[in-house]
């Protein structure tokens, strides 16, 4: 799943040539599902979305949330997110999500950010002809991607070493993974899903130094 978040002052879509759905100051989203996704990770990217610090605080920093100020949504669901152009001119869209998937998780991604601190939540019509409007704040724009990564605190908790840290939380005597963490996701993969320990886990639990096994 793909979202392409948009800083607007205002947005509107037009579905089939019918009344504009428009909201205010807030967030445009277009969203994009993936033929791999399942649903498991709607309620994690909502959140993120609507918990986003990219509005202004006080003194001119992006330091708050859409939710925090109570702004409004526009969802709209967007197939062309996972277009592949590395071949020829004609874009592929093999790798986007059909109905019945398709549906589901857009239905179910709209159904969690509405259960945010968000004060409104409008949403076009999957699969429908839609004209979209917006102005852009800023502008700001931000593209979430789950399978890259989407939240520090969604492994924190899985992770039997304690080792997972968002970066303003690495402690002093670790701060020289930050930028080995940095270099290796570059090449490593994401790991999005839980899976089993590796055979010799038991062997290394709770062992220090073991940067020296770093095998690159």
């Amino acid at each position: 799943m793909r979202a392409v978040i948009q800083r607007v002052s205002a947005a509107d879509v037009v579905v089939n040539g019918g009344a504009p759905r428009a909201i205010g100051r807030g967030l445009m989203i277009l969203l994009g599902v993936r033929d791999t996704d399942t649903l498991d990770v709607c309620e994690k990217l909502a959140q993120k979305c609507a918990g986003l610090r990219i509005f202004e605080d006080a003194g001119g920093k992006l330091n708050v949330s859409a939710e925090e100020l109570g702004c409004e949504a526009l969802v709209v669901s967007n197939f062309t997110l996972y277009s592949d152009t590395k071949k020829g001119k004609r874009p592929s869209f093999i790798a986007a999500a059909k109905p019945p998937l398709s549906v589901e998780a857009y239905e179910a991604f709209v159904a969690e950010l509405r259960k945010t601190g968000l004060a409104r939540v409008e949403t076009g019509e999957f699969g429908a002809d839609m004209k979209v409007t917006l102005t852009n704040d800023g502008p700001v724009n931000i593209v979430i991607d789950p399978d890259e990564c989407i939240d520090c605190a969604v492994c924190i908790p899985e992770c039997p070493e304690a080792a997972i840290f968002a970066e303003e939380d690495v402690p002093e005597d670790q701060q020289e993974f930050i930028a080995l963490n940095a270099e290796l996701a570059r090449e490593w993969p994401s790991i999005t899903r839980r899976k089993p320990y590796p055979d010799d886990a038991d062997q290394y639990h709770g062992v220090k130094g073991k940067l020296k096994f770093l095998k690159r």
